[in-house]
């Protein structure tokens, strides 16, 4: 289940620019998109594996998981 609707479909869009780099470059890159003020600190909390995969490839479960990471470690704002 996802917390918070709306920056669930904000970060997952704003992933979606970014489908073919890496997650880890996808949350940088799109911070402005998704809200994130320390897209820093979701990179450092995300597992290795799931930085390293594409957002193209992933499962909506791991979606779910990543923006619920996204939400406690990254400060989003409200849109």
């Amino acid at each position: 289940a996802v917390g918070d609707g709306a920056f669930f479909l904000r970060f997952v869009k704003a992933l979606f620019t970014q489908r073919r780099k890496t997650v880890r470059n996808a949350v940088r890159n799109t911070a402005h998109i998704s809200g994130l003020d320390d897209p820093e600190a979701v990179v450092d909390a995300a597992d290795e594996e799931l930085l390293r995969s594409r957002p193209g490839t992933l499962e909506p479960a791991a979606f779910a998981a990543l923006a619920e990471l996204a939400r406690e470690h990254g400060s989003p704002t409200e849109a």
